[in-house]
């Protein structure tokens, strides 16, 4: 259990009944801030349902969510659900006693009830959402930190699915600020209590935090290196209890079967094509064929505000990642039905992610969108090159992307236009941080979704932060060649890296085909597909199966880590028994690739061959004399 996370429930000296405190606006009532009663860091704030069932968002704890809760009486629940870079952990159940502006009660993570008191808070406080990642790794921690009138107030950290980077979570002891500069310190418990140390200073044009870390730990020899933590956006208190109302109240109108459930939609909803009066309908389907509808809502993280400095390839509108069950019985009788089970963080799956605000109060809004996000390619037929690869793959590890290519990379022609591949609106124009000369351009073509242009040349004329452009319109101009004319095509939904080819309409998917036929790179034995995964292990191996030819069964390729080219094979007969093992030389950036199999185990002359790939299927032809000249006597091998 993470510990670290919890200093709302540690232990309290005192009475375990204190006498009673000055009265809240509504005594018998939970809906608000609450803190802990003698060392406030965090903030728990709740929303109080009709029936007594509670909502909350603990803010300043990115690992925590309140998975339940109820008042009945003066008696409080609150039942806990934890994630940190180690998976999942029980923080614990919390029992007490309402008193006024006091809740006096325990907390049982399994290790026996410790003593909280929790006092109604009324500081109006500002939570900012952070991703902090390991410059080299791309390891990353979510971090929130909280502030008071501007000064730190408190705060936490998770890994994001790691505790290799500084912990698997722990608690943000300092994070000041002096001009541009930013000053950060952690603390860890558990098993190997640790701690951490940034320094790192804030740009404003690229809206980037970057800096040195050191970290040090009880179990381990201490560890420092470089960070980049960028932005996600913003909440305040008052606007957090403002959407856990919508969310309570959109929960308790489901169950009353009214037709009011629909007004906590925007009057103009549209996402993806799908309007208000479809929900309408929906909700309407629902009540009539089922009865005791139960609606429950679990937030795990709200977004309501940018400040305007919110990372561009993180920045977010409004937005709740929550989770809602709704089920029912069936009118005819029988068990109760899943009628919707609503989890955010499916990709394109959030129809109820987005917030916007109408007549002063929060409500569900969409994207806004008449229908799917479908992408054209950044180039025009007939403007690429092949000086080196011609196009280089999402997913792909290496080429100074160890964690994996975040997204294609295209070869220009020299004076080649680089295109807008949607409609969308350029929030920012930056230098390029690896290039001289170059620029990264942000285009945002909906809610939650961000298209990127790295290492272009000169923007076009007219185009600047706050453009509007339409697919197809010139963006600006491919760069000089150092060595190759190439242009970064990315996409990211909620911050996350996809591949923009699986999103192309069907004139991007003609020119991204007539490229990838001719695409080249170092990878590719490997990790041939247009689309490869980033979430790999290495030594990562490609295996492939005969599919008509006289060359042996089945052949495997290894690549031995992510930064580096060595590669091994081995031959399999038709027994699937290896009988040949040795290393390879791999050579693509010829008119015809070429091989070298060079036998260790057991040891014997050079195979030379010649290969080409096309995505999953591989012809390859080789021989211990003369190499081939032509694929003419190939066999075929597909992807197992």
């Amino acid at each position: 259990m993470l510990l670290c996370l919890l200093p709302l429930f540690m232990s309290q000296a005192g009475s375990a009944h204190p006498p009673a405190a000055a009265a809240s606006r509504s005594p018998l009532s939970l809906t608000g801030a609450w803190e802990l009663f003698s060392a406030p860091r965090e903030q728990l704030i709740l929303y109080q349902r009709a029936d007594g069932r509670l909502l909350g968002h603990m803010a300043g704890s990115p690992g925590l969510i309140l998975s339940a809760g109820s008042l009945f009486g003066s008696s409080v629940t609150l039942d806990f659900a934890g994630l940190d870079g180690g998976g999942a952990f029980d923080p614990g159940v919390f029992h007490g006693t309402l008193y006024g502006a006091l809740i006096s009660g325990t907390i049982d993570s399994g290790a026996g009830p410790q003593a909280a008191i929790l006092a109604r808070s009324y500081a109006p406080l500002v939570e900012e959402l952070w991703l902090i990642a390991e410059a080299n790794s791309g390891l990353s921690l979510h971090a929130s930190r909280l502030t008071s009138a501007g000064a730190f107030f408190g705060g936490a950290f998770v890994g994001e699915g790691q505790c290799d980077f500084i912990a698997c979570g722990g608690t943000l002891t300092d994070w000041s600020l002096s001009g541009a500069t930013h000053s950060i310190t952690t603390a860890s418990g558990g098993s190997c209590p640790s701690g951490g140390t940034f320094s790192g200073t804030f740009d404003s044009t690229s809206r980037q935090l970057e800096g040195s870390y050191n970290q040090s730990s009880t179990c381990g020899p201490d560890v420092a290196g470089r960070f980049l933590a960028g932005k996600l956006g913003i909440t305040t208190s008052v606007a957090t209890l403002e959407v856990l109302e919508l969310l309570g109240d959109f929960c308790d109108a489901l169950e009353a079967e009214s037709t009011s459930a629909v007004n906590h939609l925007h009057s103009a909803y549209l996402h993806d094509g799908m309007t208000r009066t479809d929900w309408a309908l929906r909700f309407a389907g629902w009540f009539s064929g089922y009865d005791s509808i139960t609606a429950n809502a679990i937030p795990r993280r709200i977004i309501t505000a940018d400040d305007g400095e919110s990372y561009p390839l993180l920045a977010t509108p409004p937005r709740i990642d929550w989770q809602l069950l709704v089920t029912g019985v069936p009118i005819a009788g029988g068990a109760a039905e899943v009628l919707l089970d609503y989890k955010s963080g499916t990709l394109f799956e959030d129809s109820l992610d987005f917030l916007g605000n109408e007549g002063g109060a929060w409500v569900i809004a969409g994207n806004f969108q008449s229908g799917p996000l479908a992408l054209g390619m950044p180039i025009a037929a007939g403007d690429s090159d092949l000086l080196v690869f011609g196009l280089w793959p999402f997913g792909v590890h290496g080429g100074g992307h160890p964690e994996g290519h975040p997204g294609i990379d295209i070869e220009y022609k020299a004076g080649a236009q680089v295109l807008a591949a949607c409609d969308g609106e350029v929030t920012s124009i930056a230098p390029n941080s690896h290039f001289s000369g170059r620029w990264d351009v942000i285009l945002v073509p909906r809610p939650g979704i961000v298209v990127q242009y790295d290492h272009m040349g000169a923007t076009a004329a007219g185009i600047a932060v706050g453009s509007v452009v339409v697919e197809g319109q010139a963006l600006g101009w491919a760069p000089a060649p150092s060595p190759h004319r190439t242009v970064h095509l990315g996409l990211r939904a909620a911050g996350q890296p996809i591949s923009p080819v699986d999103y192309l309409s069907p004139s991007g998917a003609v020119i991204h085909s007539a490229l990838w036929s001719t695409a080249r790179y170092m990878e590719e034995l490997v990790e041939p597909l247009s689309t490869n995964a980033i979430e790999v292990s290495f030594p990562l191996t490609a295996s492939r199966s005969l599919v008509s030819g006289s060359l042996p069964a089945r052949l495997e390729f290894t690549r031995s880590d992510a930064a580096s080219d060595l590669m091994t094979y081995t031959l399999f007969d038709a027994t699937d028994t290896a009988f040949e093992v040795g290393s390879v030389t791999f050579s693509p950036f010829k008119p015809l690739a070429e091989i070298d199999l060079v036998p260790i185990t057991p040891g014997a002359a050079t195979r030379l061959g010649v290969l080409d790939i096309q995505g999953s299927d591989l012809w390859i032809d080789w021989s211990r004399g003369t190499r081939p000249t032509s694929l003419a006597g190939a066999s075929h091998y597909s992807l197992d």
